[in-house]
């Protein structure tokens, strides 16, 4: 990165002019250089800007851009003299700014490089939204293909004077330079939960991402196909016999004997279709496997479901009467955790399954005709006729953002998904577990955790964040605050003023915090409840399931946001809940608390005695809480984390990944979310856990965070 004169030699970034057209709230980072030359611009300088923008009284969008700076922090808006997009234009017709040329200046002992020119473009669509792209200046002076950002659509309705800003944008110097590591090529690939693999085109395989606690490279050998689970993979030799490598705990790695012509995994468990078309699972399994022989299949960590040679569907596992509506012949079938998608034989993609606690659009499949569907957890993708990728469903970290241009297959994983290039590279958006674990460094206060990032207060009060940051949850706010607490992707803090400020993801106002003053607040899976100073508790976002319907509270001294439901703490020290019930989660025990948390489908408190009770479903051990006496609790969707009066720190639930096996030693303040947890120490450094094995991705698989 471009350094400050004075501070160190090297390339530093210069604007020559600074002229665009428009800005978007929340826009990708686009592919490498336009991910025409990866392999030659690994060892390029970079420039990284943003756009930013708002909808002014008279109707019309203002933009500017931002520069970031060497110490990673956005310089003032720079507002170009032609920036406003007109309130009304014609729909589809796509407007085009003057050129902004980026220029890298370098010291005088060095070799100059030359110019970067962009423009921006932009149209509006049939919905009156704002969608624009970018286009770079060839060497022939034209200008290239118009290249989509992920998200790139500026809203409809917005404040007026509320400045939106993009996910930085990267530019790479125009002269290419030869990579040092020639670009791994592939042929097919794999992705499971927060791990994915590839098949390359010599018959190897390269896996990357979270393994959990063990990590087991793959094996040597010529293969065929490959499958990634949850830390574990399969893959099929020439010889057609099965080779698995990981985490075994399930007995997910431990293949079965024969001959196989397709693999697929997914969590704990592995699933093979024999040469003689019959299904094989190994690992936690415990469903009755269906007989006959079929053509395609796909395990989920609840159903799986298989293509019969007739190409009707039938699925095993949990019961989700949902897919009885996939009764006719099929082309193929995708299943993630409590949702399908299929392709129909006119090439349409239908999709089915049980949305009550987690309705995130997973069945909302697109128009159009598609030749692939992949299903993660909460999303799917499909490769549509045309080659370009198309996905929808759960959004919390750019999962179903995919990047612009041609794809030959795509894979879903749990949060993020990757695609293969017709060139044999790989792309991946969404959840980047490598971006997570690094905290800014300093000195905290308090921490809290999100799905997928994770922000602290400082001694001075202000708010340093880290993580994906898909919908700008990592982008906090000015000022100084006196609480923070983190949902699903977005975050909300208390200010010294008792008013509230949240940032990140909106798609169900979640981050529309209400005006007034606030003593508490808790932000939850996708809506956020506060404490106002009357002791009322409001609730904003999301009500599927009545989670944000906080009912007759009045009485109220802290609120615990979960995913479906919610609790608030009376002064009496009872508790009272609202939103999903499922397993007794909204329903406490008649005791006398200090404090309490939320996770997905579990509760838990701090009683007066200072022993914890937990309620809910307990399929991981989530409400089996430990004995002795704590002073502070910490729910993530599956486990729980308790800071015991020793200062130390117990875990229980969930542990594939590490979340629950905390640090010896004392902390002060704890936080959890879904797979990792963090504490902060006594000196106010911080100490994260889970996710602890991850295995960098080769050269050829780039990701593109947001």
């Amino acid at each position: 990165m471009a350094t400050p004169r004075g501070t160190r030699r090297g390339a530093r970034l210069v604007w020559r002019a600074v002229v665009a057209l428009l800005a978007v709230a929340a826009i990708a980072a686009m592919p490498s250089a336009v991910g025409a030359q990866e392999d030659a611009r690994a060892e390029q300088p970079e420039i990284t800007v943003r756009i930013t923008a708002q909808r002014i009284a008279d109707g019309r969008t203002e933009f500017a851009l931002q520069q970031q700076q060497p110490d990673d922090s956005w310089g003032e808006r720079l507002l170009p003299t032609r920036r406003f997009f007109p309130a009304e234009s014609r729909v589809g017709h796509w407007l085009v700014s003057t050129p902004l040329s980026l220029s890298l200046e370098t010291a005088a002992d060095e070799a100059p490089v030359g110019d970067v020119e962009v423009r921006i473009v932009a149209r509006r669509d049939a919905d009156n939204r704002i969608e624009f792209a970018l286009q770079r200046r060839e060497s022939d002076g034209s200008w290239g293909e118009r290249l989509l950002p992920r998200q790139r659509f500026f809203p409809a309705a917005t404040r007026v004077g509320r400045w939106l800003v993009s996910t930085p944008l990267t530019v790479w110097e125009s002269q290419p330079v030869p990579a040092t590591t020639p670009a791994v090529r592939f042929t097919a690939i794999a992705a499971g939960s927060g791990y994915s693999c590839g098949l390359t085109t010599g018959g190897g395989i390269e896996c990357w991402g979270s393994t959990g606690e063990e990590r087991e490279d793959p094996p040597d050998g010529t293969f065929t196909a490959v499958a990634a689970g949850n830390g574990h993979g399969c893959a099929i030799r020439a010889d057609r016999t099965v080779a698995c490598w990981g985490r075994n705990d399930h007995g997910q790695a431990s293949a079965q004997s024969g001959r196989f012509s397709t693999i697929t995994a997914a969590h704990n468990q592995t699933c093979g279709l024999r040469t003689s078309g019959a299904v094989r699972c190994w690992g936690e399994v415990g469903a009755f496997i269906p007989d006959g022989e079929f053509r395609q299949i796909d395990v989920g960590p609840t159903p799986s479901c298989g293509l019969r040679r007739d190409r009707t569907i039938d699925c095993w596992g949990l019961s989700l009467a949902e897919l009885e509506e996939f009764d006719g012949q099929y082309r193929a079938v995708s299943v993630g955790v409590f949702h399908a998608c299929v392709i129909r034989a006119d090439r349409t993609v239908a999709c089915a399954g049980n949305l009550l606690q987690f309705p995130f659009g997973q069945t909302d499949a697109p128009d159009g005709t598609f030749r692939a569907v992949s299903t993660g957890s909460f999303h799917s993708c499909g490769i549509r006729t045309n080659g370009t990728v198309a996905c929808w469903g759960h959004n919390a970290a750019g999962e179903t953002d995919p990047p612009g241009g041609q794809f030959t297959s795509v894979a879903s994983g749990g949060n993020h998904s990757c695609g293969l290039r017709p060139n044999g590279t790989v792309e991946c958006w969404g959840y980047d577990v490598m971006q997570r674990a690094e905290d800014p460094g300093g000195e905290f206060t308090t921490l809290a955790a999100g799905y997928f990032q994770t922000c602290g207060l400082r001694p001075d009060r202000t708010i340093a964040c880290w993580g994906n940051n898909a919908h700008g949850q990592t982008d906090a706010p000015r000022g100084q605050f006196t609480a923070i607490t983190a949902g699903g992707s977005h975050l909300c803090a208390l200010g010294t003023d008792g008013t509230v400020a949240c940032w990140g993801m909106n798609d169900t106002r979640q981050a529309d915090a209400p005006g007034g003053r606030f003593t508490a607040i808790s932000a939850g899976g996708r809506h956020t409840c506060g404490v106002r100073t009357s002791g009322s508790v409001v609730c904003w976002g999301s009500n599927s399931m009545h989670q944000a319907s906080s009912g007759s509270i009045r009485d109220a001294t802290a609120v615990a946001a979960g995913h479906l439901h919610s609790c608030a703490l009376r002064r009496a020290g009872t508790v009272g809940c609202w939103g999903l019930d499922r397993n007794g989660s909204a329903k406490p025990p008649r005791e006398t608390f200090s404090a309490v948390v939320a996770g997905t489908v579990h509760t838990c408190g701090i009683r007066t005695d200072r022993t914890v009770a937990c309620w809910g479903l307990n399929t991981h051990g989530q409400t089996d809480a430990p004995s002795g006496t704590f002073t502070a609790l910490a729910a993530g969707g599956t486990h729980t984390c308790g800071l015991r009066t020793d200062a130390t720190v117990s875990c229980w639930g969930t542990n594939d990944n590490g979340q629950s096996d905390a640090p010896v030693g004392t902390f002060i303040a704890i936080t959890a979310s879904l797979d990792h947890s963090c504490g902060l120490r006594p000196g106010g450094t911080v100490d994260c856990w889970g996710r602890s094995t991850v295995i960098a991705p080769p050269n050829g698989v780039q990701f593109v965070r947001p």
